[in-house]
């Protein structure tokens, strides 16, 4: 897991780490979230073209682990319509909580490898909870506009 910037250093960039890892039961009062990305997969979120438009996008799985916990997938589409993540989270609820927890962490992770993220663009499904959520985001960049 990692904590510091200091942890990410010793890192090969291909290595998966987890991070912002609050591992509880997974009941109504005490949610479980865990984060997993890896140096590589955030660099992807720096990696367009000039001018280019960055479209990120975020969903939710459901019932494909024991627990039937909600994965989060959180990644961007370039101009050749190729999918590419970013990251991934296991929840136990899908309350705006949750959203805000992964988009907090994601922040917080960009800022200890130096990885500008500003997006133009978040497409989510109609989730209220996501939607909700998206004033965190909104409010470190100050530019993101969700669909």
């Amino acid at each position: 897991m990692v904590n510091n910037s200091e942890d990410l250093l010793k890192l090969d960039s291909t290595t998966a780490f987890s991070f912002a890892c609050d591992i509880k039961t997974g009941s109504d009062k005490n949610h479980c979230f865990i984060f997993f990305t890896s140096k590589k997969l955030l660099e992807s979120i720096n990696s367009r073209k000039d001018g280019a438009v960055t479209i990120f996008h975020l969903d939710c799985t459901y019932k494909i682990n024991n627990n039937r916990f909600p994965i989060i997938s959180f990644g961007h589409s370039d101009m050749d319509g190729q999918f590419h993540l970013v990251c991934l989270a296991i929840t136990s609820h899908e309350t705006e909580q949750d959203f805000r927890k992964l988009y907090q962490a994601l922040i917080y992770i960009c800022i200890l490898c130096e990885i500008k993220f500003q997006p133009s663009f978040i497409m989510q499904d109609g989730c209220i909870a996501s939607y909700n959520a998206r004033e965190t985001i909104s409010y470190q960049s100050q530019c993101a506009t969700f669909m």
